[in-house]
């Protein structure tokens, strides 16, 4: 079951960075580009319609999903239980708390999750780089992921 969750998990942070640029702006921002506090998302679609993704903030790591058409938003409608548009942004799923470590260069670091580590890289305020490891230290996935605006997708909402 935990590597299931590890590939799930893998899964929307490749669709995070696909829908990269999508921000939730809660006035806490910094300057220069932050892992946290961003929707990242992989450039493919999980689902017909449904991108998957990855935010990152205060210490809780969720995975999310992006309506690209509206039959994404019926089919995350149907899984959430929640009213979905076309362009909004639904959890999916609360992964729980991580720890990060940031290093020097301010592009790169290491999270700690309980589904194992990831490795970032390469960050700018649109892009970053995952290397993830599972519990066991095997390297199973690496990604590039985007913001929603970077990829084009328009941002309507965020369902909580």
């Amino acid at each position: 079951m935990r590597k299931y969750l590890f590939y799930i998990f893998m899964a929307l942070v490749c669709a995070a960075c696909t829908l990269a640029g999508c921000r939730k702006n809660d006035g806490n921002e910094s300057k220069g580009p932050n892992v946290e506090g961003v929707f990242w998302f992989e450039e493919k679609e999980s689902d017909p319609g449904v991108m998957t993704g990855l935010y990152l903030k205060d210490g809780n790591m969720s995975y999310y999903a992006y309506a690209k058409s509206d039959d994404g938003a019926a089919i995350l409608s149907e899984v959430t239980r929640k009213f979905v548009k076309k362009g909004n942004i639904v959890l999916t799923f609360p992964l729980g708390a991580y720890t990060i470590v940031k290093n020097e260069d301010g592009t790169s670091g290491t999270i700690n999750s309980p589904l194992g580590k990831i490795e970032y890289s390469g960050l700018t305020e649109n892009s970053v780089f995952f290397v993830s490891y599972d519990s066991e230290g095997n390297e199973p996935v690496r990604m590039q992921l985007y913001t929603l605006e970077y990829l084009g997708f328009p941002v309507t909402g965020i369902v909580e």
